[in-house]
């Protein structure tokens, strides 16, 4: 997170606990990406805390090599891995066609700040009591758009907690990039951080239908 290396940690801890339940909520095959968000998010929030004890103990190379870890996180897989998560659990077509769409945007987004992190790299500073990750994009304006339509894709479930999860998420990334732009990447991994817990909800609605359904069965 944010803003210390124990607020990171902490919140590790707690999203790898959460990531773990998730993950043995997750029953069919389809539900395992999404389920695993609170883990991943977990290990994202892990290596910003310990950028925030390499900058602390002035330690570049650690700081910088946590940094590309959690820029990978932020910046890469994010933008593939939440459209394709929804889409796999989306039962209707016209849903899934939208999702399968913002999954290559996502994927074109990724392989384009890829690029651009392999070429001009990385820096790691704090500014304001935040963490600011600083790349040079190519048409930056554009890239952010796309990152946006990417990481909307939970807008578009038929899942209602799914679908509140893609507005928060939404809403919390334009928030931080309006009001923090330098450091908006550490600030809305906060956010996501936290509204992952729908995920979780999400899978225990999903469980409970289940037995429902197994219990009409019977």
């Amino acid at each position: 997170m944010c803003y210390s290396a124990e607020v990171s940690f902490g919140a590790s801890a707690v999203l790898v606990a959460g990531g773990i339940w998730s993950r043995s909520l997750a029953l069919a095959p389809r539900e395992r990406p999404i389920a695993t968000f609170p883990l991943l998010f977990g290990i994202q929030q892990f290596a910003e805390g310990v950028v925030w004890v390499g900058i602390g103990n002035d330690q570049p190379d650690l700081v910088a090599v946590f940094s590309y870890i959690y820029a990978f996180f932020a910046l890469m897989l994010w933008p593939i891995l939440v459209p394709l998560a929804v889409f796999r659990v989306e039962p209707e077509r016209g849903r899934r066609r939208i999702q399968q769409a913002l999954w290559v945007v996502g994927m074109c987004v990724a392989v384009l700040i890829s690029g651009s992190l392999a070429r001009n790299g990385l820096s790691t500073s704090v500014v304001g009591g935040h963490l600011a990750y600083r790349v040079q994009l190519t048409s930056t304006f554009e890239l952010v758009g796309f990152y946006f339509l990417a990481v909307s894709a939970p807008c578009v479930s038929s899942h209602r907690y799914l679908r509140w999860f893609g507005v928060l998420l939404v809403v919390s990334l334009a928030l931080a990039l309006a009001r923090h732009a330098m450091n908006f990447v550490s600030l809305w991994c906060l956010a996501a951080a936290l509204l992952s817990i729908l995920v979780i909800v999400h899978l225990r609605v999903m469980q409970a239908a289940r037995r429902e359904t197994l219990v009409i069965e019977v």
